[in-house]
């Protein structure tokens, strides 16, 4: 079993990639957006509830993936001691976008988190990075979900050959 935990500003596509990964990982997602779209719900109890139910799932041997920001230290420590309690393997999914995407991703959301928040993020992202190296993660991967512009294709001429 295993805690998969994403980690990137918002709307660099950790939603995304942990609802790909969930079904073919056979892992519970359990996400913190509820924090972004309930206004006024209780932050610290709803990140506790999220840690127990984490804990109650690898407890039973199920997998969980948590789509979460986790640029700062304390977040990641919490997550890696649930892992640690419960014999799990602790991965780290980093989730790296340009921000420009970012920004234009945040905008045609139904309640974007404001501009500022979202800069906050780029520089705890930019800490973080130095900071999960000497963190006790059994695995860290990088994703990018930057969308590349490919080579517009060409006819292959005669000469080609």
């Amino acid at each position: 079993m295993s805690l998969f935990v994403t980690m990137g500003i918002p709307a660099a596509g950790k939603t995304y990639w942990a609802e790909q990964a969930a079904p073919s990982m056979g892992a519970t997602l359990l996400r913190t957006d509820a924090l972004r779209r309930r206004p006024g719900i209780n932050r610290r109890r709803f990140l506790a509830d999220l840690e127990r139910e984490a804990a109650r799932l690898l407890s039973l041997g199920r997998s969980v993936i948590v789509d979460a920001c986790c640029t700062q230290p304390d977040q990641r420590a919490r997550w890696l001691a649930i892992a640690a309690a419960s014999g799990s393997h602790p991965t780290l999914t980093v989730v790296h976008v340009d921000l420009a995407v970012a920004l234009e991703r945040n905008e045609a959301r139904h309640r974007p988190v404001p501009v500022p928040v979202v800069l906050r993020y780029v520089d705890e992202m930019a800490v973080a990075l130095g900071e999960v190296l000497a963190e006790p993660w059994a695995r860290i991967d990088h994703i990018h979900t930057t969308p590349v512009a490919l080579p517009t294709a060409r006819p292959i001429e005669a000469d080609d050959w």
